[in-house]
């Protein structure tokens, strides 16, 4: 938001996530069990469905919203304590620092990015489409100032890259892609749709990373094994070589 907003990036970003994850509480764990387990409180549940867009909030709501940053001191000093114990804190900086990365503040490339990840294992004409759809989506939400996944949510793209419906009426037979939409921005989308598949044989698709290794195989990469597939032939020129040059390094 700052970024987009702003154009600026914070400094001395500080994830408690990850901090929580490299001290021993878990992986992807949430703020609501962070503040019961380190502050040794229970967050209260009863306005996570509050719209939060429309005005006045109540005395009630600000309240419950103010919890979502009243803990984050406490949080952060026992998280920073725990990273110094273990001789993680580089390992967090580390981390922290990728967060803001050119790439991850890309925005335009971000949705479009996520969208080809979701439909990697769909055949060319498929990734060609919903590709199509992505761009789109990211110029439409741009001139509406909207968030891209109120738009046409990506499950939506995924949905519509298989199907490939012509008509509105085929369009609206798609149980992900609202009425609203149809009606709407049918007529758009329908267009891009039949200009990815028309642009289908020049797209290059993207190659399902299970294709090239499977996960048991990075491991045992990292772990010292030489003698896998992923080391050899087009595999290895294609990124064994490259992994193979990163386990090394970092044994």
């Amino acid at each position: 938001m700052l970024h987009h907003a702003l154009g600026i990036i914070p400094n001395g970003l500080f994830d408690t996530q990850i901090a929580a994850a490299m001290t021993g509480y878990g992986d992807q764990v949430g703020y609501a069990h962070l503040v019961k387990t380190i502050c040794d409180v229970e967050l209260s549940k009863a306005y996570t469905r509050t719209p939060w867009c429309r005005r006045p909030l109540s005395e009630q709501e600000i309240l419950y919203a103010f919890d979502d940053v009243k803990y984050l001191n406490a949080i952060h000093d026992r998280l920073v304590q725990e990273l110094a114990d273990k001789d993680r804190t580089l390992w967090h900086a580390e981390d922290c620092a990728s967060l803001l990365s050119a790439e991850w503040t890309d925005i335009d490339s971000a949705g479009v990015e996520k969208v080809a990840k979701a439909c990697s294992g769909l055949s060319r004409q498929a990734q060609s489409v919903a590709h199509a759809l992505a761009l789109w989506r990211e110029e439409a939400a741009k001139r509406r100032d909207r968030p891209r996944e109120w738009l046409l949510a990506t499950q939506a793209i995924v949905a519509l890259a298989e199907t490939r419906p012509t008509t509105l009426a085929g369009l609206s037979k798609t149980p992900e892609v609202e009425s609203g939409t149809v009606k709407h921005r049918g007529d758009e989308i329908l267009k891009v749709i039949a200009d990815g598949e028309r642009n289908a044989g020049d797209f290059v698709p993207r190659l399902p990373t299970s294709c090239v290794a499977k996960r048991d195989d990075i491991r045992a990469l990292a772990a010292g094994r030489r003698d896998l597939r992923l080391l050899t032939g087009w595999r290895y020129e294609f990124a064994g070589a490259v992994l193979e040059k990163m386990a090394i390094e970092g044994s």
